[in-house]
């Protein structure tokens, strides 16, 4: 069966700082070499996505939203098979200096992992 088109509107977003404040206070988190990403269930029928590119990472705007860029484009490739949770995606210093491809797959590789605990605890509740 096709997925729907997959978009990246405005309701797959974390658009305020309670949003962030939620995941953080109630957060699993999954550290890789360029990003961590924290997750809390979110009640929702679909994902959402928060991003956090501080200076410390680039000092360039051009790098950090290209940072951003990637990173919304791997979550809006993945959204149809990740749980219904919040993500915080938090760049690393390194990061920048990283090709996309690479980034595109540890953040994979950081909401496989996710994913997997979530359906884990899931199946304990």
């Amino acid at each position: 069966m096709p997925q729907p088109a997959a978009r990246f509107g405005r309701r797959l977003r974390l658009l305020n700082g309670s949003q962030f404040s939620s995941v953080f206070k109630n957060r699993k988190a999954f550290h890789g070499r360029f990003f961590s990403v924290y997750t809390a269930l979110n009640g929702l029928a679909h994902p959402r996505i928060g991003l956090a590119v501080s200076k410390r990472v680039s000092k360039k705007a051009v790098e950090r939203n290209r940072i951003k860029r990637q990173s919304r484009e791997a979550f809006r490739r993945m959204q149809w098979e990740l749980a219904k949770m919040d993500f915080v995606v938090v760049a690393k210093v390194g990061c920048a200096d990283q090709e996309s491809p690479t980034l595109s797959h540890e953040l994979r590789k950081l909401w496989h992992r996710a994913n997997k605990t979530c359906k884990t605890q899931s199946s304990h509740l």
